[in-house]
């Protein structure tokens, strides 16, 4: 009879593995977790929490230009995945809520 996991189980040694310095090969035989099974959890868990894996905190640079930049210049956000937003300073703080609260 086949064995059935719960989906907090497969985050977790999702998870667990991707942290460990181990492959999948190795972690599975450490774990007593079919191989075969275990290679489809990634992508089940990817479907069904689309943020899991992604850094709770992104890395930032502040890049200087060399000529003074005006208040009304746009600006550009870079974000994940190649997308790119482009507002005015004063649109900031609507800009980062939103991406705060985005599931996409």
């Amino acid at each position: 009879m086949p064995k059935h996991y719960t989906p907090e189980f497969k985050k977790h040694h999702v998870d667990a593995w991707r942290a460990s310095d181990l492959n999948r090969r190795q972690y599975c035989e450490s774990q007593g977790i079919n191989e075969g099974t275990f290679k489809h959890w990634p992508s089940q868990i990817k479907t069904k929490n689309p943020s899991a894996g992604l850094p709770s905190v992104l890395p930032v640079h502040i890049a200087r230009s060399s000529a003074p930049v005006a208040l009304t210049d746009p600006v550009m956000v870079y974000l994940p995945g190649g997308c790119r937003v482009a507002c005015q300073p004063a649109q900031l703080g609507d800009v980062f809520r939103a991406l705060k609260y985005a599931e996409a």
